[in-house]
């Protein structure tokens, strides 16, 4: 990522958040996926605490996805649909 990347990147975040938020029944499982792939990712980095699996927790590509989907929580917080990955316990 470079810092003229960071528009761009902003830009396809934005349009992730309108395009989940058009239809929030057919997003559920799709966010749910990558919400878990993400959490697996950062728990395997808690857990095995090896150099290699903190750098990708930490990477740029790890950083924004987790952005991404925070956006799309943040602009749909009375969403049921997708209310059980905003609280999931």
């Amino acid at each position: 990522m470079t810092p003229a990347s960071a528009p761009s990147l902003s830009f396809m975040a934005d349009c992730v958040v309108e395009m989940f938020g058009i239809d929030p029944i057919a997003s559920y499982p799709h966010m749910f996926v990558a919400l878990r792939q993400l959490a697996v990712l950062l728990r395997s980095a808690l857990t095995t605490k090896e150099k290699e699996a903190f750098r990708q927790v930490y990477c740029w590509q790890a950083v924004w996805c987790m952005e991404a989907w925070a956006r799309v929580l943040i602009a749909y917080p009375t969403c049921d649909t997708l209310r059980p990955l905003l609280y999931p316990l």
